[in-house]
């Protein structure tokens, strides 16, 4: 507002394997072709190829002559954007980058929920003052909450019930009452504490090609 103008947002990372940005036109991340070599890769451990769906960023630096990664897995997820930019730069986009798969929930049957997904703008949660997820098992969840003064059993009802929608029917979850919630080291307020092992995250039938590690 101060100065009259719309904020770009920027993607990219500390390994300097990927830099994509908005244009003047759109709110799609124009991937920068001379930057890296960005692929998004399914669940299925296939690329993504139809606009809207989701993978895992993988990325190949091609500015760093020194010590270039190949294939490295940024463990961010991102959506695959529509084939051009009314802007005319012919550069592969992406609709939206969603965040790490740290900050997502595993369901039983593998299925990755985003923390956007589990949005609690909703009248259920009035009586919450603070909430956060934490996750150690694949399709289980504890929900430490911090109550307002007018929080009821029926709170925790509607809670897991509308839960169990958001998660449809993948994730098991447990409430915890609490005085209140840490923040981080930095002050940031955690919404997810993903506790997973760090194999739970591999990517099936693409563990060996896209592992950060040789094969």
């Amino acid at each position: 507002e101060a100065f009259g103008c719309r904020v770009f947002s920027w993607y990219g990372n500390s390994e300097q394997t990927v830099l994509a940005g908005e244009c003047e036109e759109s709110t799609h991340y124009h991937i920068f072709p001379e930057y890296g070599v960005v692929e998004l890769i399914g669940q299925d451990g296939r690329p993504v190829e139809r606009t809207g769906e989701t993978g895992e960023v993988i990325t190949t630096s091609l500015i760093n002559p020194i010590c270039p990664l190949i294939r490295y897995r940024t463990m961010d997820v991102a959506v695959l954007g529509r084939g051009a930019c009314s802007c005319g730069r012919a550069y592969p986009l992406l609709e939206k980058v969603e965040g790490r798969l740290q900050e997502f929930i595993v369901t039983k049957d593998h299925r990755f929920i985003s923390m956007t997904a589990v949005n609690m703008h909703s009248g259920v949660f009035d009586n919450v003052a603070q909430f956060q997820f934490y996750q150690r098992e694949e399709g289980e969840v504890l929900m430490r909450i911090v109550r307002r003064p007018g929080y009821t059993e029926a709170d925790t009802e509607q809670i897991l019930r509308e839960l169990g929608k958001k998660f449809e029917g993948g994730v098991d979850v447990t409430i915890r009452f609490v005085g209140k919630i840490p923040r981080t080291r930095r002050g940031k307020y955690q919404f997810l504490i993903q506790d997973l092992p760090p194999g739970r995250w591999d990517l099936p039938e693409c563990e060996k090609e896209c592992r950060n590690e040789p094969g």
